[in-house]
């Protein structure tokens, strides 16, 4: 019968502790509002981000309603925790605005960082930069001053449009960039449209790259040191004002192409 009763006592305690409301974002996934637009804020999704800083491995949502909804970010840079997925579920757009030239979105080194399922724009004068170990999956991006990688970056199922100003560019690698299954659109640079190579290793599968335009060289593609590998995938229809409208490659950076098609480029395809 005491045992009985122990195991009574036992359960009702646990019981009475689950009764207990729960800290907010106690388990792995980090709510931003509370089901209406005006709650999702710049504010809100800050004060999740502050807590997967102080809580790693956290997967942060948007709680916003059924209806697309855009986020202004204007306050602060948006510096982004280790280990944390950010999942907009198709409905979230983040535009990030600087009106001085300057870093918005960054994932700092030793850093890893998926984005999931977002609309990505950095306008005005912002950037996005990557030193650690980001992953962009199934999301548009368009910022005025480009992506700049000097770390590890995987773009996939994702589109890269109208981005690049003057020296701007879709993304500037200077890291190890893989593109898989994915679209660069209305980039515009000076040296590269959609990408420039400065360096590291880029591979690119099952991509397209088209109406891409570099007011110097390489529309499409800039390569200027390092190794470009670019596997089933179209280069067309890019321009640039100087030469390598599909590819340029200068400097003595490895190009390696197969199944490739790089044709309709003007002033010409590739040229080395």
């Amino acid at each position: 019968m005491r045992t009985f009763a122990r195991c009574l006592s036992t359960v009702l305690v646990l019981l009475a502790l689950c009764a207990l409301p729960q800290p907010a974002g106690a388990d792995a996934t980090i709510w931003v509002g509370d089901s209406t637009p005006a709650s999702c804020t710049e504010a809100a999704l800050q004060r999740a981000v502050e807590y997967a800083r102080r809580n790693p491995g956290r997967l942060i949502k948007f709680n916003c309603g059924r209806e697309p909804v855009s986020i202004l970010l204007i306050e602060e840079p948006l510096t982004f925790p280790d280990n944390t997925t950010i999942d907009g579920d198709g409905l979230i757009t983040l535009i990030a605005a600087a009106f001085v030239p300057g870093v918005r979105l960054l994932v700092d080194h030793a850093t890893t960082v998926v984005l999931r399922e977002l609309t990505l724009i950095n306008a005005h004068l912002s950037r996005i930069v990557n030193q650690g170990t980001l992953t962009i999956d199934r999301s548009n991006v368009s910022s005025i001053y480009g992506i700049l990688n000097e770390g590890t970056l995987t773009v996939m199922n994702s589109s890269i449009f109208d981005s690049g100003h003057d020296f701007g560019i879709g993304i500037d690698n200077e890291g190890t960039l893989t593109v898989k299954n994915s679209v660069f659109t209305s980039n515009t640079g000076f040296y590269g449209g959609g990408i420039a190579a400065y360096g590291g290793f880029l591979t690119v599968k099952d991509s397209a790259f088209s109406g891409n335009t570099a007011f110097g060289y390489g529309g499409g593609i800039y390569l200027q040191t390092g190794t470009v590998a670019v596997y089933n995938s179209k280069i067309t229809q890019n321009t640039a004002t100087v030469d390598g409208g599909g590819i340029y490659r200068c400097c003595g950076g490895t190009l390696r192409l197969e199944k490739t098609s790089v044709t309709g480029n003007t002033p010409n395809d590739i040229a080395r």
